[in-house]
């Protein structure tokens, strides 16, 4: 259940976001969604903590993205 998570979580990255999917890893556990790696804007920020929220069994997201 938890790698679903992560496999439609990297689907909703590369959807909103090709270019930046590649730099974000994450991990999930029990629930909670941890976003790493390296953002270049805070608009890829926000991609990638918004395309989180929506998938199914996510109860919390933690943002420990560098950058912007």
């Amino acid at each position: 259940m938890q790698s679903d998570i992560a496999v439609k979580i990297e689907a909703a990255l590369i959807r909103r976001a090709a270019e930046q999917a590649g730099y974000v890893g994450i991990t999930v556990q029990d629930g909670c969604v941890t976003l790493t790696g390296r953002v270049d804007s805070l608009r890829e920020r926000r991609l990638a903590i918004d395309a989180a929220w929506p998938v199914p069994g996510v109860r919390e997201v933690a943002d420990q993205l560098l950058g912007a």
